[in-house]
């Protein structure tokens, strides 16, 4: 059993996923919209928080992207918009894995950590490293081209990797 405490979801977040559940997909709704409807500023920390829990409930629960649109308001994305939405997290990744590569660069003497350390230490440096490799702008490409060149895999087998 689970002992994690499980909040309330406030009502104002469920507001916003009453009026992002009427929306037609590609459709937008405003932030003065927004606004109105949770009685706060929705651009503002507050606010933000109930949209950011609502895009979450709606990803998590109905299945449906819904992105912030800069300066206009939250969009219940199209399926060709939510097919591009992986480059956005393969940079982020990309990112992230050299700021964890500098991290890990700073042990001194990898032949002073314990056993287990070093193949922690290894292993970590392995992962990071591949993902930078394989998040590259030029791997991207080639993989591209060999979906392009049918040489990779059909989706269905995807499947096996399970839900991530």
């Amino acid at each position: 059993m689970n002992d994690r405490k499980r909040f309330a979801t406030a009502k104002e977040t469920l507001l916003v996923v009453e009026l992002l559940l009427k929306l037609k997909q590609g459709e937008l709704v405003a932030w003065p919209e927004l606004s109105r409807l949770i009685g706060t500023d929705a651009q503002q920390e507050l606010g933000r928080r109930y949209v950011a829990s609502a895009r979450r409930i709606l990803l998590n629960q109905h299945n449906r992207v819904c992105d912030v649109i800069f300066g206009v308001g939250v969009k219940w994305l199209t399926e060709s918009e939510v097919a591009h939405v992986g480059s956005i997290w393969i940079r982020k990744a990309r990112r992230a894995a050299r700021r964890g590569t500098k991290r890990t660069v700073c042990v001194r003497d990898v032949s002073a950590l314990s056993r287990e350390d070093q193949i922690a230490y290894l292993a970590n440096r392995a992962m990071l490293a591949i993902v930078d490799y394989q998040a590259s702008e030029k791997r991207i490409v080639e993989t591209r081209q060999d979906v392009a060149n049918n040489a990779m895999p059909a989706m269905p087998d995807f499947a096996r990797f399970g839900k991530l």
